[in-house]
């Protein structure tokens, strides 16, 4: 008789990985379908489309004196419909791609890099492919998608969940990839390459933590050289906020619409909880 593989997984194990493998194809789909249906763009997505339709020189001097975020994603974007056009479809299309990428390196980060079991892995991935949030932005011409992609490339680079210097590098380009994207991901940025390497001898070294910090500031020293954001948005900030509580509670709402923002941060809480309850072992990592 064959001896029993120590490395197989157990039923409730393939199940979780079954449960995890299919949230993240249902995700995909459900992009697939916002991204491709062919509805009209509206106002953000229509200016998405308008600025990365200009020439180069032109986009960066509309980005300056117009716009509130970096430029990358138009940069992106100008590119990718220069390949193939500026229709709604084919412009939502790179946050399509971007999408289903961040989502795959999802399931790489929690089941490789981080060995959690299969059972906490699928929690993380249904959380994420079930979203409201991941099914709308990810099938919109705008540029969360990209963030997400650079924030969960990041976060792989951050944790260290692999060779050295490879980690490194992941990190110095998630960290430049969302800061030259998104102001708010600039922000988590430059908290990520703060605290890079905290409590670990393999820390991220000086010089090119400070290097990824210059490359990112760039754009915002340039942004209120040529003029406030006040200029830029006829003296009203777009968001409406109300102090932290008012953010989180906006931030939570669409995490399980219709039960309450508390109730989103509870199952946010309760998926944090599982991975450090599960405790990995060998069979658990993602082949």
């Amino acid at each position: 008789m064959n001896a029993p593989d120590p490395n197989a997984l157990d039923p409730v194990e393939r199940g979780m990985r079954t449960v995890a493998i299919g949230s993240l194809l249902a995700g995909f789909v459900g992009v697939g379908v916002a991204a491709l249906r062919p509805h009209s763009l509206w106002l953000d997505e229509l200016y998405s489309v308008t600025a990365a339709s200009s020439g180069i020189g032109e986009l960066f001097g509309f980005l300056l004196r117009y716009d509130v975020h970096p430029p990358l994603y138009s940069l992106v974007l100008h590119l990718w419909t220069a390949v193939l056009g500026s229709s709604e479809v084919t412009a939502r299309s790179l946050s399509a791609v971007m999408a289903v990428g961040g989502a795959l390196l999802l399931l790489r980060l929690l089941g490789r890099g981080l060995g959690v079991t299969w059972m906490a892995t699928a929690a993380g991935v249904v959380v994420v492919a079930a979203s409201p949030l991941f099914l709308r932005y990810g099938g919109e011409a705008r540029s969360f998608a990209l963030v997400f992609l650079f924030t969960t490339v990041a976060l792989i680079g951050w944790l260290g969940t692999g060779e050295e210097l490879r980690s490194r590098r992941l990190l110095l380009v998630g960290a430049v990839g969302m800061g030259l994207t998104h102001y708010f991901a600039w922000i988590l940025a430059l908290l990520l390459l703060a605290t890079a390497g905290w409590g670990r001898r393999d820390g991220l070294p000086r010089l090119p933590r400070a290097a990824a910090v210059a490359l990112i500031s760039a754009w915002p020293i340039l942004h209120v050289a040529a003029g406030s954001l006040g200029t830029r948005t006829g003296g009203r900030f777009w968001i409406a906020v109300d102090g932290v509580l008012g953010t989180l509670t906006a931030a939570g709402a669409p995490l399980l619409p219709g039960l309450g923002a508390w109730t989103g941060w509870g199952l946010l809480g309760a998926v944090a909880g599982s991975l450090l309850l599960f405790r990995p072992s060998a069979a658990d990592e993602v082949p």
